[in-house]
Parts: structure tokens; C-alpha cells; sequence
């Protein structure tokens, strides 16, 4: 495997390329501590896994090559860091040993582990998933089972580099290789939730459509009512910007009181469609701003135009009109 990886390290373009295997999960708990233990997911990678990964480092140091020979460490996600030390990050678990099993060894065979860093929360598979506490061993201490992933991080072409990976071959143990984009990878996750949001949005510009619709008719309906009362006002002297204004007034605060009714009913709701959400919280300010303050404009839009039919009123034909 560390061949391969020197290989694709080599391929131009290349900035770093890293190997990770998921190992599984176990119940992780601080030396000496009384605390519930944290299930934890576990992942065997390489040092350069992670600015292939783009994983940053926050606390500590990185895995280094020597790791795999020297005393037993392992590093920690943000995630795990925080239920680890509470008060992080001005506490943190770095320096602090966990107990663990020795590779190869009977269950009862355990040895402590050093916590050498602190590194940024990864995402592997679904973005909208909660990140679940992670722990990062140096991948030589231990064998490579199935699932390996290569991650390859390169200022050129995607497509490009694609097709240099498979001229290099395969790793040793490696029964299949299949390189993707990270682009094409994300894409493939992001499907399903792609899908329902497209119906989403269709049928929320339907509701907007027919609501533009429903305010033109309300309004111009108002209109139609008040024709005699805009003849005299005409009459008596209005400009045609006091009747737009008048006009506009009525049907905005019709739209108003909807918009804060429908504020409040969204507060509610949201709660319901929370888990449809990724990176916005279910009562996101700026939201509710902006749908907000979208709604107004087009219901302006839809009362722009009976406004200005009014403002054109002849006060002779309106006044007789019964």
C-alpha cells in the first residue's frame, strides 16, 4: 500500500494522496476515568490521509510516519474532543491515554494509547448525517481489511488525473479500483435529498404563482369596488401617485398579515421538516427575512398593476357607475 500511495504522490499535480480504512467502532473511555464510555467509530489511515482529505489539524500534532514503530497514539475529531473534555477547547484531551486493544491480542490484552491531536469533524459518507465521534490510528499498526479508501488531493484536472490513477495499477490486496471525483462522489450523495428538494421547490413556486394570482384578484377586485370612491377622489383632485399609494397600502397590509401569520405557522413546521435541512437551523433568522421580504416584493408586483388601472380612472365614467 505505501508504494502505491509513493506512486500516486508522484503523478504530476498531486499535492498528497493517503489511505483509510474503516475498522469498526468500539466503546471508548479515558484512562482512569469513571465517565460513560463514548462509542466511537474508528478509522486506520496514513499521515497523509488528511490533507488529502482536507482535515484539519487543531490541537497537537498530526500522525507521522514513526507512529506506526514508535509509542502507541492515535488522534481524535472535534466531536469526540468535546464529550472527551468538557470546556474544550480550552481544555483539551491531547496528552490524555485511552485504554485499547492490542492488534492481534486477546480482549483482555489492552495497552494505553496516547492522544496526539485534535483534528476537524469529517464527513465520510452522508453530509446531512450528524458526524459521530472518530478516532484515527496509524494504519501500520494494523492490517488493511476491506473498504480502503485512497483519497488524492491535486491542483489538476479531475478527469486527467482519473485516468493517470489507473494507469498506476493496484495496491497489493486490493481486488478493485474505482476512482471518482470527490465532485462525483458528492453528487452521488446528495441524490436523493437533490430529488425531494426539486418537488419542494416546484410546488412552493406553484404556491407562489397561484398566490401572485390570488393578490392580483383580491386587489383588483378591491378596485373594482372603490371605483366610484377613486372617480371622486379624481375629482376632487388626487394625483395619480395618491391613488397608487392608496391602492398599494390596502393590498400590502393584506399581505403583511398574511406574511406574519405565515411566520408564525413556519416556526412550527420547520421543526417538522428539520431533518430536510443541511447547515440552516430550523429557525434561521435570515430565512424568515428573506422569504419574508420576497413574498412583500411579489405581492407588490401583483398589486402594481390594479393600482395603476385605478390611478387611470376617468372621474366621468366612475362617477357614473352604480
Amino acid at each position: 500500500m505505501n508504494d502505491f500511495l509513493a506512486r500516486l504522490q508522484s503523478l504530476p499535480g498531486v499535492k498528497a494522496a493517503g489511505g483509510s480504512n474503516g475498522g469498526g467502532s468500539m466503546l471508548l473511555q479515558l484512562e482512569g476515568s469513571t465517565a460513560q464510555p463514548i462509542k466511537t467509530d474508528i478509522f486506520n489511515v496514513t499521515p497523509r490521509y488528511f490533507p488529502a482529505a482536507g482535515i484539519r489539524l487543531l490541537k497537537g500534532r498530526l500522525l507521522a510516519d514513526n507512529d506506526t514503530t514508535g509509542p502507541a497514539v492515535l488522534l481524535v475529531n472535534e466531536t469526540l474532543a468535546r464529550r472527551l473534555t468538557p470546556g474544550y477547547p480550552a481544555r483539551t484531551p491531547v496528552g490524555m491515554r485511552v485504554p485499547m486493544g492490542r492488534p492481534g491480542g486477546g480482549r483482555d490484552e489492552r495497552i494505553p494509547v496516547t492522544i496526539a491531536g485534535v483534528v476537524t469533524d469529517f464527513r465520510g459518507a452522508r453530509l446531512d448525517a450528524p458526524v459521530e465521534p472518530q478516532i484515527f490510528l496509524p494504519a501500520g499498526r494494523s492490517p488493511w481489511r476491506f473498504g480502503v479508501e485512497i483519497m488524492v488531493r491535486a491542483n489538476s484536472d479531475p478527469e486527467v488525473l482519473v485516468g493517470a490513477i489507473r494507469t498506476v495499477g493496484r495496491p497489493d490486496g486490493i481486488a478493485l479500483l474505482q476512482p471518482q471525483t470527490l465532485a462525483d462522489r458528492l453528487d452521488a450523495s446528495i441524490a436523493p435529498r437533490r430529488f425531494e428538494m426539486t418537488l419542494l421547490i416546484v410546488f412552493a413556486g406553484l404556491a407562489v404563482l397561484l398566490a401572485l394570482v390570488g393578490i392580483y384578484g383580491v386587489v383588483a377586485y378591491m378596485v373594482t369596488q372603490r371605483t366610484r370612491e377613486i372617480g371622486v377622489r379624481v375629482a376632487l383632485g388626487a394625483q395619480s401617485g395618491d391613488v397608487i399609494r392608496m391602492v398599494l397600502s390596502g393590498g400590502l397590509k393584506l399581505v403583511s398579515g398574511g406574511v406574519l401569520l405565515g411566520i408564525a405557522a413556519s416556526l412550527g413546521l420547520t421543526r417538522v421538516m428539520e431533518s430536510f435541512l443541511y447547515g440552516v437551523k430550523a429557525t434561521d433568522a435570515a430565512t424568515f427575512a428573506a422569504a419574508s421580504i420576497l413574498l412583500v416584493g411579489i405581492a407588490a408586483l401583483a398589486t402594481w398593476i390594479p393600482a395603476r388601472r385605478a390611478a387611470g380612472v376617468d372621474p366621468l365614467v366612475a362617477l357614473r357607475e352604480e
